[in-house]
């Protein structure tokens, strides 16, 4: 998959999601509740992180994704499981946000996740 395929708006089955690819880095905020930080395969279609453990599978296409999450856990496998899927919004939506705060990333992810089954 091409460079990018994750970036920009999404509307999900929770609020949307702003995100920016770089490479196989993935991040980006979760509409006012705070952010996800993201690994893709070398691929580019799956995309596993944190909010909770979360597991993102790119339909093909691009245009849309499914995946599952669990809020209660910060590795995998889960012990219990959310859907979390999405469409790539098709419009342009320009804003300004400033972000004075400080980010505590964790300094060590478990990236093992598994393959979601479509």
């Amino acid at each position: 998959m091409a460079d990018g395929v994750w970036q920009g708006l999404w509307d999900t089955s929770y609020p949307d999601l702003d995100l920016t690819r770089e490479g196989q880095l993935v991040y980006g905020e979760y509409e006012g509740r705070g952010w996800i930080l993201g690994i893709t395969d070398a691929g580019g279609s799956v995309l596993c992180g944190r909010w909770g453990a979360l597991e993102f599978r790119m339909l093909p296409g691009g245009a849309s994704f499914v995946g599952e999450l669990d809020e209660e856990v910060t590795s995998f496998p889960y012990s219990s499981r959310t859907f979390w899927n999405g469409m790539h919004q098709t419009i342009v939506l320009t804003y300004s946000q400033d972000f004075n705060g400080q980010i505590d990333w964790p300094s060590q992810f478990d990236f093992s996740c598994p393959v979601i089954r479509a």
